[in-house]
């Protein structure tokens, strides 16, 4: 029989795990639950078949992160309500509800695989939150909610916070929590983790809210359990199974991933101003930029930019077909890039 897993094993396996849980409890205020839950997710469509993007989402800036994990939001919301979501909007540009997602994932997904796999979804969520995150995050739980309460002043989304403290570490080993400092309840969970709450390594860590309000999910998959409590079944989080390795996957030609944007006859901009306004606004997205070639004494009106990924595209669209930007107080429309077919 093979040994069980220690924690500190767990630990270093879900590395790249923690340090994006850790990133999104901290540097991005996102609320410490819900986060867990966003974790949980992506594990279980790794499970499923998706790729792995969490892998993905460490090398782009926090708005991308934000957004990829308000998506994820959305489809824990779908599988709660147990409500048909409705069709995406149709466009040119965007023709999914997870516009990020699936750019990351080149795979197709939408709200309505969430809805049509509600109950498989609420059992592998469940299971993930057991068997890894649970267990895995428990340290940088500690210490996020240690911190917490001397950062009741700073914005949700916004500025840094101040360094939790000594001997915080987002990979393999214990984050402490802060001397001292004491660990408000969990007040605001959703349904999913709010039966497990008092699982995540604190005592004090109790759901507040009368038994009746605790997971109305729970009835439709295990009516006599929580809807956590899975354990007779065995996990499919295999903690020495290969992570999904992204140069298997197809590449997205350049075009797929190209907007065209147009410059304001006499407002002329240089490519190193339209770069600078790319990378302060979405990162280090730009592989490359193609301006119009004209003679020196006159000025391009339009330009061609590669993205690393075609999910900044669909960001910056945000289902529109055209969006306008003013850099340095001169306007620039960019689209999606469509390149002529011979």
């Amino acid at each position: 029989m093979d040994r069980p897993i220690t924690l500190d094993e767990l630990r270093c396996f879900h590395a790249l795990d923690r340090e994006l849980y850790s990133r999104m409890v901290f540097s991005m205020r996102r609320d410490i639950t819900q986060s867990m839950q966003v974790i949980a997710l992506w594990l279980w469509l790794e499970d499923v078949g998706y790729p792995n993007i969490i892998h993905k989402m460490l090398s782009l800036p926090d708005a991308v992160v934000n957004a990829v994990a308000d998506e994820a939001v959305q489809c824990l919301n779908c599988i709660d309500a147990n409500v048909a979501p409705p069709p995406p909007a149709q466009s040119s540009a965007c023709s999914t509800d997870m516009p990020l997602t699936l750019g990351l994932m080149n795979q197709d997904i939408s709200l309505q695989f969430f809805h049509d796999n509600r109950l498989t979804a609420i059992r592998g969520i469940a299971k993930a939150l057991n068997d890894v995150c649970v267990r895995a995050f428990d340290d940088v739980v500690q210490a996020a909610l240690a911190n917490a309460a001397q950062l009741t002043a700073a914005p949700v989304h916004g500025a840094r916070p101040p360094p939790v403290g000594e001997g915080v570490n987002v990979g393999a080993t214990m984050m402490t929590p802060l001397p001292g400092a004491e660990l408000p309840a969990v007040n605001s969970l959703h349904p999913l983790i709010r039966s497990f709450a008092g699982r995540i390594g604190d005592p004090r860590l109790v759901a507040v809210g009368e038994a009746d309000n605790v997971v109305q999910l729970s009835s439709a998959v295990y009516p006599h359990q929580p809807l956590v409590r899975l354990d007779e079944e065995p996990s499919n989080l295999n903690p020495n199974a290969q992570s999904w390795n992204s140069t298997s996957t197809e590449e997205v030609p350049p075009d797929d991933r190209t907007m065209f944007i147009t410059f304001s006859k006499g407002y002329p901009l240089s490519e190193r101003e339209v770069i600078d306004f790319f990378k302060s606004n979405y990162g280090d997205c730009i592989e490359a930029i193609r301006m119009q070639e004209v003679p020196p004494s006159m000025q391009p009106l339009f330009a061609r930019l590669v993205f690393r990924s075609a999910s900044t595209i669909a960001m910056i669209l945000d289902g529109k077909d055209k969006v306008k930007f003013v850099i340095n107080g001169k306007h620039v429309w960019a689209r999606i890039f469509v390149p002529k077919r011979n």
